[in-house]
């Protein structure tokens, strides 16, 4: 299966996790920084994979925007905020636009989330900017 996610198109960070069975919570918009980069916005996927009826558990990354390779690279993912929950497709072709559509929600979410205050969009930032810590 995992053959059949490399030639959508879509370069991802991915991480198998060896406990299967736990319920997705399904898109995350994150931000990644790789060692010796930038950060990269990004569109995080934890779940079971339902289209593909894998049967495992996975948490991928994809970097918006990014063009290389990232095998052998390590990166720190911070997980946002909850875009949308996990859900089967009937179609390759239906996964695939709405992938296009979580990355464009993604982007709005984040750049919603710094325009409004960077630290408050984190739950020790909110506590913060409240003035309870």
């Amino acid at each position: 299966m995992d053959d059949e996610i490399a030639h959508l198109g879509i370069v991802d960070g991915l991480a198998r996790l060896a406990q299967p069975g736990i319920v997705g919570i399904g898109i995350i918009g994150i931000e990644a920084h790789l060692k010796g980069t930038i950060s990269w916005p990004g569109a995080g996927y934890f779940g079971d994979r339902p289209t593909f009826d894998t049967g495992r558990t996975f948490l991928e990354v994809y970097l918006i925007g990014f063009d290389g390779d990232l095998y052998g690279r390590t990166m720190q993912v911070e997980f946002i905020d909850v875009i949308r929950p996990d859900r089967r497709f009937g179609s390759i072709a239906e996964l695939v636009a709405q992938m296009r559509i979580d990355c464009t929600d993604t982007l709005n979410k984040l750049d919603a989330l710094k325009a409004e205050n960077p630290v408050a969009g984190f739950p020790l930032g909110k506590l913060q900017s409240e003035g309870l810590i």
